[in-house]
């Protein structure tokens, strides 16, 4: 089976910061954990440091997209406009969608 590259999606607009940076790299590890090495953490990508509008980190992320087989999709991405569009990006470009699983309360 070939490696894939992953790209991950999921909030970053609107929470704190650090919860963010968490949530992302915890998924990249994730992923690593499995033995994908071409994973795309957006935060890493374009790290936030201020003097950039949405637009432009969205910019930076689209601009990766099309390098990818996979878009990861991340706990609260339904709520996410960056991510949404991202999943559009990706689902133009004939890229598998895989979604975080979540646990259930029993």
């Amino acid at each position: 089976m070939a490696k894939k590259k992953i790209y991950i999606s999921g909030p970053i607009t609107g929470r704190v910061y650090e919860e963010a940076v968490a949530d992302f790299a915890a998924a990249e590890e994730y992923l690593r954990r499995f033995g994908h090495t071409e994973v795309v953490n957006p935060i890493t990508l374009s790290p936030f440091v201020g003097g950039k509008t949405w637009e432009e980190y969205m910019e930076d992320c689209m601009a990766v997209l099309p390098d990818c087989d996979v878009i990861f999709l991340i706990k609260g991405w339904e709520n996410s406009r960056g991510a949404n569009d991202e999943l559009t990006k990706a689902r133009d470009l004939g890229l598998e969608i895989w979604k975080q699983w979540k646990a259930r309360k029993a």
